[in-house]
């Protein structure tokens, strides 16, 4: 065999050149015949291959989970809060609340009805941003939950005052700074059941 022919490795121009016509074909043969350099290349190539995929559908994995995550935190803590602030901005009409929970003095008072609901949402929507100092306050303070939808609630605090009938609405809650405060007047007739939730947070057992 010429010099410069190599038994290992690639073949390079200048040892195709000094290699005779039939020393050539002969290491080409033992190339390709050789079964653990054929069985090295497969699991080189194959294995690349294996590990795209895998990055690949580990990629697509972690982009569905934050699709996710992102789109129910919106669902369920910000577009109740948004809805809120739309209602109370008579934002947008079609906005209704689907229920209200009450809580706080040993007492949970629930409006579900829809009847009471289309009245409280109308009483909302009219309701006058009074600042960080409320002009219309009760003695007893309440919390409430509100919901906008089949997911998602806000949480304000509420109390009524016992001279006029109507709530004073704290929102929001959830943040480092003070609430602002929406009076919200009751005009009449008003729904028994609204009647009767405002006659109890003024009078708790």
């Amino acid at each position: 065999m010429s010099r410069g022919v190599r038994m290992r490795g690639t073949l390079d121009a200048r040892t195709l050149e000094a290699m005779p016509r039939q020393a050539f074909v002969e290491r080409s043969a033992r190339l390709s015949l050789d079964p653990t350099r054929r069985v090295r290349c497969r699991q080189i190539h194959g294995g690349g291959t294996m590990n795209l995929r895998k990055r690949v559908a580990l990629f697509a994995v972690f982009f569905l989970f934050a699709a996710f995550a992102c789109g129910g935190c919106w669902v369920t803590y910000y577009e109740p809060r948004q809805n809120l602030e739309r209602l109370l901005a008579k934002d947008d009409e079609r906005i209704e609340v689907s229920s209200m929970t009450i809580y706080g003095q040993q007492q949970e008072i629930k409006i579900t009805d829809p009847a009471s609901l289309a009245y409280l949402s109308r009483a909302f929507r009219l309701a006058v941003n009074e600042g960080y100092i409320p002009k219309h306050s009760g003695y007893y303070t309440y919390s409430a939950t509100m919901r906008f939808g089949s997911v998602g609630t806000v949480n304000v605090g509420i109390d009524t005052p016992d001279e006029i009938d109507g709530m004073t609405i704290a929102t929001p809650l959830d943040t480092f700074g003070d609430p602002l405060y929406y009076w919200a007047k009751f005009p009449q007739p008003m729904p028994e059941l609204v009647a009767d939730a405002l006659k109890k947070m003024r009078r708790p057992p």
